[in-house]
C-alpha cells in the first residue's frame, strides 16, 4: 500500500472518530422523522391532584420505533438529575403517540402506556425533561421550561411553568396556537412533530 496513503487513511479514520464520540447528542429533525416529546403535564387542578402529571412522545416518522432501553430523565433548574423512567419499554407506532404518567396517575378515557419507574419521581416547576434513545448517554429530545433560569435547554427555555390542568404541547407547526390543536382545531389530527431545537419556539400552553 502506498506510504502517504496509508497515513492519510489514518487521519481521516482518527479525525472520524473523534467527532463521533464529541458528538452524541440527536438535533433536531426538521423532516418530522425523529421521537420528540410532544406533552408535559405537571399536575391536574383541585386538592390532591400533583401526582396527576404525565409526559407524551410522539413519533412523526413512517415506521414504528422501538423503544427498549430508552430512559426518560427530569432536571432541576440547577442541573441535578433524577430518572423517570429506568427502561422504557414498548413500540411507538408511526404518526402515534406514547404516553408516560406517575405511578398515582388516574384518568377516565385513557390509561399510560408505562408509569414511572418509582412513586417518588416528579416532575417539577422550572426543570427540564430529557429523553435518551439508551441508558443516559445519547440525547434524543429535552424540554427546558420554567420562570427561573434552567441549566439544560434546547435553545432558550420556555418561559411558564405550566398551571395545574395546563400543559405544554409541541406545535404540529410554525403557526401553531392552542386553539388550532384542540380536538377540533384546524391542526387537532396533524400531529405534535414541529421541533427547531428551541424549546421557546417549539411549545405552546394549552388547556
Amino acid at each position: 500500500m502506498n506510504k502517504t496513503f496509508s497515513v492519510l487513511l489514518i487521519i481521516t479514520l482518527v479525525f472520524g472518530t473523534l467527532l463521533f464520540s464529541s458528538s452524541r447528542t440527536i438535533q433536531a429533525n426538521t423532516t418530522g422523522t425523529g421521537i420528540v416529546l410532544s406533552q408535559i403535564q405537571i399536575a391536574a387542578t383541585g386538592t390532591g391532584n400533583a401526582d396527576q402529571e404525565f409526559i407524551e412522545l410522539y413519533n412523526p416518522a413512517n415506521s414504528s420505533v422501538d423503544m427498549a432501553g430508552w430512559r426518560l430523565t427530569r432536571k432541576s433548574s440547577a442541573g441535578t438529575q433524577t430518572t423517570l423512567v429506568a427502561n422504557i419499554s414498548g413500540t411507538i407506532a408511526p404518526h402515534s403517540y406514547f404516553l408516560i404518567a406517575h405511578p398515582a396517575f388516574t384518568d377516565a378515557t385513557v390509561s399510560p402506556d408505562i408509569t414511572y419507574s418509582a412513586s417518588t419521581s416528579a416532575i417539577a416547576n422550572n426543570n427540564t425533561v430529557v429523553l435518551y434513545s439508551d441508558a443516559g448517554t445519547t440525547v434524543v429530545d429535552k424540554v427546558g421550561f420554567g420562570i427561573d433560569p434552567v441549566t439544560d435547554v434546547e435553545g432558550t427555555q420556555y418561559g411558564e411553568n405550566p398551571p395545574a390542568g395546563q400543559s405544554l404541547v409541541r406545535k404540529a407547526t410554525t403557526g401553531s396556537t392552542p386553539e388550532s390543536l384542540t380536538t377540533g382545531g384546524a391542526e387537532a389530527t396533524q400531529g405534535n412533530g414541529y421541533d427547531t431545537d428551541n424549546n421557546t419556539n417549539d411549545f405552546v400552553l394549552s388547556t
